[in-house]
């Protein structure tokens, strides 16, 4: 196969080109390749862009928690992903105690053998974790899996570790090159904040984000910096919707510490005002929205360098499950996402001149795979590596309406945004998925994908 004339991205230049595809791998690329026979198929890209497929690295398909599942099963996510461009996920394993800590990894593979794309896994440190499991980490490597997630806060679902914990889990991951992603705010101030708020029957939707305020992730991270300081293990900070946490972490960085950061497309363009809106238990996410003030701060910290990725957040529950709630305690946090990544941060960080075609590149593609040890495997339009492909027109415009997207949830928060570009063509391991608005691919056929640190 040969798409020819498209405008090919890296992460580091945008040239008009051609690349051939051989079976399930890349096989060359070069400004111009002639056919190599006349039965070769021939896609004409004349005015699109070419880039690696996108890596969502932060997912939730098929969420247990808080005695819910979220709607979103790794196949019916896996196929609204493919719509939107994503060819990997990065979604998460929960260590389940009294089992080896592989089983953790081989259970959940069992639930994503259905899924369309492929998949790594971070594993989440629960609170049956215990330090005399510690030597058990090492096993992961050995799976290929390359990171953990670390939560500061939700002792109510089992998922806060205490703090004690932290210096000997970090120092054990900096010794076995693990990297520890966190979900980072203080629980202290969520709880005194929520405590009050409750005791005063301030439960409405409008209220959510000061229940959990900008100051507990403000203040989750700054500890980070601490057991960063201590430890020397890398930190990565999952989904960062304040500009105060944002300075924490860029401040860290200038002085060298190995402290990484990600934010999703909900806390660069939607704010707090949607908390106040009809069916606004459709909106709530933890950590909730923020203020425009934070939005800049976070597209800043993007076209500097200072946030490496832009990731999803996945979540989805139908609107019905989510407009259930009486107050703001009892909704199921998390919204869809996976399927509107890339033309939002086209549309609103390319389109709207924040940063180039090479920096999504590396925010969607590159660093995801660099980061979580998917390169150049994944990421990449490199000779020999697999064939993850999307071609983007950026030609049309239209307005994202529900009806649009492909996810149980049903419905979009960002639904009524302008969109600049549609995806024309998604490609896994050489397999057409979605071409021309059509599905035609398999609705199965993704991979565990290992990694390496």
């Amino acid at each position: 196969m040969l798409l020819k004339n498209g405008r090919i991205v890296t992460g580091r230049s945008v040239q008009k080109g051609d690349l051939r595809v051989s079976g399930e791998k890349i096989a060359e690329m070069a400004p111009h390749l002639p056919p190599r026979k006349e039965e070769e198929e021939i896609i004409d890209l004349e005015g699109c862009f070419l880039l690696p497929g996108v890596i969502d690295s932060h997912t939730h398909f098929s969420l247990e928690a808080r005695g819910a599942v979220s709607d979103d099963d790794p196949r019916n996510g896996g196929i609204s992903a493919l719509w939107g461009g994503v060819t990997t996920v990065i979604d998460y394993a929960d260590f389940l105690p009294g089992l080896p800590i592989g089983e953790s990894i081989e259970k959940r593979k069992q639930v994503f053998s259905e899924c369309p794309v492929d998949y790594h896994f971070h594993l989440v440190l629960n609170e049956h974790f215990t330090t005399d499991r510690l030597g058990d980490l090492k096993e992961l490597a050995a799976m290929g899996i390359s990171s953990l997630k670390l939560f500061t806060t939700y002792p109510e679902a089992g998922y806060m570790l205490e703090e004690k914990l932290w210096p000997d889990i970090l120092t054990r991951c900096k010794e076995i090159g693990l990297l520890v992603t966190v979900h980072a705010e203080d629980n202290e101030i969520v709880k005194e904040r929520t405590d009050n708020y409750r005791k005063a029957g301030l439960l409405d939707f409008k209220y959510h984000s000061r229940h959990r305020p900008a100051q507990a992730e403000i203040e989750a991270v700054r500890w980070l910096r601490q057991m960063v300081e201590k430890t020397g293990c890398p930190l990565y900070v999952v989904h960062i919707s304040t500009g105060g946490a944002w300075e924490v972490l860029a401040c860290a960085r200038e002085e060298g510490l190995p402290m990484l950061g990600e934010t999703a497309p909900h806390y660069l363009l939607l704010d707090e005002n949607l908390f106040s809106y009809p069916r606004a238990a459709r909106n709530i996410m933890t950590p909730p929205l923020r203020r425009g003030a934070d939005q800049e701060c976070l597209w800043k910290g993007l076209s500097e360098g200072s946030i490496d990725v832009v990731a999803t957040d996945h979540c989805a529950f139908t609107e019905e499950r989510k407009l259930q709630a009486k107050n703001v305690l009892e909704v199921l946090p998390g919204i869809p996402g996976v399927e509107t990544l890339l033309p939002l941060v086209y549309s609103y960080g390319v389109e709207s001149n924040r940063f180039s075609m090479q920096r999504l590149v590396q925010v969607l593609c590159e660093n995801p795979a660099r980061i979580f040890g998917l390169y150049p495997q994944k990421g990449s339009l490199q000779p020999g590596t697999d064939a993850d492909l999307v071609v983007y027109d950026p030609r049309s415009s239209r307005v994202l309406q529900d009806e649009d997207l492909h996810s149980k949830a049903g419905y979009s928060p960002f639904s009524g945004l302008e969109i600049k570009g549609q995806v024309r063509l998604t490609m896994l391991r050489g397999e057409i998925k979605v071409r021309e608005g059509t599905f035609t691919g398999r609705e199965t056929g993704g991979q565990f994908v290992k990694g390496s640190r």
